[in-house]
């Protein structure tokens, strides 16, 4: 229905009102001039509804409607954040597990090395703690042996001393005693 139609519908219809009414208030057919008071009265009273409540009813619907169309971008805004960090969520959660797998492949890269290193420098420690038993066990062989050396040759002296004189002459003593020193120290 065009505008123009609906304004005159409603035109007829605010014309025709007081005479609905008198009839239906048992008032019998309305005289002219009754009928020209009565529309008079609803005109007035259109006009105060339209000069006063209009404007405030429009105001007020066209807020309502600024606040629902807001309250609209809000809402599409919202949705098509909330859809953007839906679909950023997605492709992480996705290539979550191949990062795990990235991070997982790193430490065991981190272990291995590290491992490495620790078995490096404990085979370092182990061959000088090698060298270092051998060195401190070949010196404690050397001074046994020196010791022993010593402790025979003094017992050979005493020994020599104690039989020499009775069985052997001063030049043979000496000369025995200096052969086993010579060979004793060898």
């Amino acid at each position: 229905m065009t505008p123009f139609r609906s304004a005159l519908l409603l035109a007829a219809l605010l014309l025709l009102q007081p005479a609905v009414l008198l009839a239906a208030a048992g008032g019998g057919p309305p005289t002219p001039i009754k009928l020209t008071v009565m529309t008079i009265n609803l005109l007035i009273f259109i006009y105060l509804l339209r000069s006063t409540a209009w404007p405030m009813l429009k105001e007020s619907v066209a807020a309502r409607r600024d606040d629902v169309v807001e309250a609209l971008e809000k809402a599409a805004t919202a949705k098509r954040e909330a859809e953007e960090l839906k679909a950023q969520w997605a492709e992480r959660l996705a290539s979550l597990d191949q990062e795990i797998e990235e991070m997982r492949d790193q430490a065991e890269k981190q272990i291995a090395g590290e491992r490495d290193q620790i078995l490096a420098s404990t085979e370092k420690l182990v061959e000088s703690i090698k060298r270092d038993a051998e060195k401190a066990a070949e010196q404690d062989l050397r001074n046994a042996r020196e010791q022993l050396r010593a402790e025979v040759a003094e017992q050979a002296y005493r020994l020599a001393c104690e039989t020499a004189p009775s069985k052997l002459g001063d030049s043979d003593q000496k000369r025995f005693i200096d052969e086993f020193i010579a060979q004793v120290s060898k």
